[in-house]
């Protein structure tokens, strides 16, 4: 009899057709250690090609014989199935918290585009008032200029009004100073001519009387 090969550390699934025994020997006369799901990873230790048995350790720390031809190199369609499917719940998970990611980057993207809108709008209102206030007041600076304008002329008329009445003031004093020497000088001269008269007449009767 052939003496049994030790494996080195392969690793094997049991098939998924079936549960198998892990036996504490070669052979269904040994004690069944635990039943062995299909999908089950297990290490090879060693294997026997001449009675068909492999022995094997489970993911536990169990070891034991079980037939090598429930044995196979990859897991079974039902593991990979659930692997699989696994993997899958996996991504979806993911594409859902990327949707929610790209839902929330595209509502931040519209608010921040509304915010720019409508700063843009603030800022042409804002420049048409700036714009507006730019001409009032350059208006108002030409209104004060023009206010300055305008005063300088009044203090000019008051003061040549004020010149035009103070010479008017003079000519009426000098009028009337002038009216009162005229009236002083007829009124002498109308006394000088009454003398005058008086006299005259005087001497015109003396020498009627002295011709009598």
């Amino acid at each position: 009899m052939a003496a049994p090969s030790l494996a080195s550390a392969e690793t094997l699934y049991v098939s998924d057709n079936l549960e198998i025994t892990l036996r504490r020997g070669q052979g269904t006369n040994f004690q069944i250690l635990r039943a062995l799901k299909s999908g089950t990873a297990l290490q090879v230790l060693e294997k026997d090609p001449d009675n068909g048995y492999s022995k094997v350790r489970t993911p536990g720390g169990s070891e034991g014989w079980v037939l090598t031809r429930f044995l196979m190199t990859e897991p079974s369609a039902r593991a990979q199935l659930n692997s699989a499917l696994s993997r899958a719940a996996d991504f979806e998970a993911k594409y859902k918290a990327l949707s929610e990611q790209v839902a929330l980057v595209t509502n931040q993207k519209n608010e921040l585009e509304s915010s720019r809108s409508n700063l843009d709008k603030s800022n042409s209102q804002l420049s048409k008032e700036l714009k507006h206030i730019k001409a009032t007041a350059s208006r108002a600076l030409e209104m004060d200029g023009e206010n300055k304008e305008l005063r300088s002329k009044v203090i000019k008329l008051e003061r040549d009004n004020q010149a035009l009445s103070q010479e008017n003031e003079t000519l009426t004093d000098r009028n009337a100073r002038d009216w009162f020497m005229v009236g002083a000088g007829v009124a002498i001269l109308s006394l000088l001519l009454g003398l005058i008269l008086a006299r005259f007449g005087g001497r015109r009767k003396s020498s009627s009387w002295s011709s009598m």
